[in-house]
């Protein structure tokens, strides 16, 4: 028969390779607790496919559930991220029991994760609380996580199967690198048969490259352009309207050069470089446009506002580059004294390296056109 449970276990591919996971526990068990499942799977999956980062994906979450549950209902969670490098594991713990990281080889735990944070729903405003633990991992490590419906679970005496005889599981295990089985093995034969008075979840997620394998960056490229009569491509994307408030296109951006080049092009430069450009059209006309619209009850021109950002597989002094182009409906700024400055070397030392400077330090080229409100970089990809 079918069972509702307030346990969600999700698991998400990023486009960098690395891989999403989410163990979520909603108040109480049983259909009630089920409300938000469908909306946390919704936001889970569709801001990590689209590259956003799990400091965003618990923000959104947090403001929908505040909404949508009622006052005595919130969720407790464990979402972390596995790194395709397999080096390290973002990990953010909010009222959820200890996660416990073990070598299967040795055996051995190596490290607890204990909650830092409240869980999502209660508040609408934590801010700063949706920073995650950074830890150092290995790829044979596991990382072991569960509901507290499992340590709270009892025996037909009344005792709690707990954290003691949790770590007793695994100590007896010590040389099983699968460890799954028998954990869940040691569980029922504690409890005789007896059903647990919660939901009971428990996840073994090992540290390992199939995870993180998404496709071969050649082939998928190759995938996408092989329609086009000179192996090149070009993607964009426009923002307009109540979009220009509402979306971040930076996450955006980045998972789809990732999709394109892989790690052929530098995504620390490549960040740096979108951040900057899409900063500048900010400060630089579209935030008053979109002021002065919200201040204008008779007509909303914000339809006529937008930003476009583009990427382009272009040839650059005989070499493959990356064309990166910002253009936007804003009054643009005096771009052809900032490029004197740049050019000058007599005024480098009083010039700050961020934003556009930092931009044209790093850059191959750096280009404005018009009144400063469209604007071309070109980074080298290394093929």
């Amino acid at each position: 028969k079918a069972v509702f449970s307030g346990h969600l276990f999700l698991t998400a591919k990023h486009p960098d390779g690395g891989l999403h996971v989410l163990l979520a526990d909603f108040t109480g068990h049983g259909l009630s607790a089920a409300i938000g499942a469908l909306p946390v799977a919704d936001i889970f999956s569709e801001m990590t496919e689209k590259g956003f980062e799990i400091e965003d994906i618990l923000e959104n979450l947090n403001n929908k559930l505040h909404t949508l549950l009622p006052v005595s209902m919130f969720m407790a969670c464990i979402i972390l991220k596995i790194n395709n490098d397999l080096k390290h594991v973002d990990i953010w713990n909010g009222g959820m029991p200890d996660i416990y990281v073990r070598d299967s080889i040795s055996g051995d735990v190596t490290q607890k994760i204990s909650s830092l944070h409240i869980a999502l729903g209660i508040t609408e405003d934590i801010h700063n609380q949706y920073i995650p633990q950074i830890i150092s991992t290995h790829p044979k490590d596991q990382l072991i996580m569960f509901s507290d419906g499992l340590i709270e679970a009892e025996d037909f005496n009344g005792d709690m199967f707990g954290y003691e005889q949790f770590e007793k599981c695994i100590e007896q295990h010590h040389s099983v690198e699968a460890i799954f089985p028998l954990l869940v093995e040691g569980f029922n034969t504690y409890c005789s048969g007896k059903n647990p008075n919660d939901d009971v979840t428990l996840a073994c997620v090992p540290c390992s490259s199939k995870l993180t394998e998404i496709y071969n960056g050649d082939s998928y490229r190759k995938s996408q352009t092989k329609n086009t009569r000179d192996d090149g491509w070009c993607w964009y994307i426009e923002l307009s309207g109540s979009s220009l408030r509402n979306v971040n296109p930076i996450p955006i951006i980045m998972g789809e050069a990732y999709k394109i080049f892989g790690q052929s092009v530098s995504e620390e430069k490549l960040l740096t470089v979108v951040n900057a450009l899409y900063e500048n059209a900010i400060n630089h006309g579209i935030s008053e446009m979109l002021q002065d619209n919200s201040d204008n009850s008779e007509h909303d021109s914000s339809i006529d506002n937008y930003l476009r950002i583009g990427l382009k597989k272009i040839e650059h002094n005989a070499e493959v580059g990356l064309l990166v182009s910002l253009e936007d409906s804003g009054l643009g700024f005096d771009h052809v004294g900032l490029m004197e400055k740049l050019t000058d070397q007599s005024e480098q030392s009083d010039i700050a390296k961020d934003g556009i400077p930092l931009v044209y330090e790093i850059s191959d080229s750096l280009l404005y056109h018009g009144k400063g409100n469209h604007v071309e970089v070109i980074l080298n990809v290394r093929l």
